[in-house]
């Protein structure tokens, strides 16, 4: 699982999400997690990709989550949790709508295969 935390030298909020983002990456052995600055120029395209307008931001596996605010220590550790939790549900085989055959094609639309 990654998590990207966009920063700036500016920021004057981005000393303490660092240190959130540190907090928690003590937790989870699975997360790996980089720091990276808008202003510098090989983050430019990171940037716009994930719209970031201004730090600090997060980009957890892809994904921009928490948007409106920075989140607390607590409620960071509480949405990778659950991020976890949900990959672990998929790797058992629960949740999901569709099953590919071997050649690409779908076997069955909507239900489980018969094992």
């Amino acid at each position: 699982m990654d998590l990207m935390l966009f920063v700036a030298e500016k920021c004057a909020d981005c000393p303490k999400a660092k240190e959130t983002v540190a907090a928690v990456a003590k937790r989870f052995r699975e997360l790996h997690v980089s720091v990276l600055d808008i202003e510098e120029d090989v983050n430019r395209l990171n940037v716009l990709q994930f719209r970031i307008t201004k730090p600090p931001a997060l980009i957890l596996d892809g994904e921009p989550i928490f948007r409106e605010r920075f989140p607390t220590e607590a409620e960071l550790a509480k949405h990778i949790e659950q991020r976890i939790r949900g990959q672990e549900t998929k790797k058992e085989g629960r949740g999901r709508g569709r099953w590919w055959s071997v050649s690409g094609l779908p076997e069955q639309w909507g239900s489980e295969p018969a094992r």
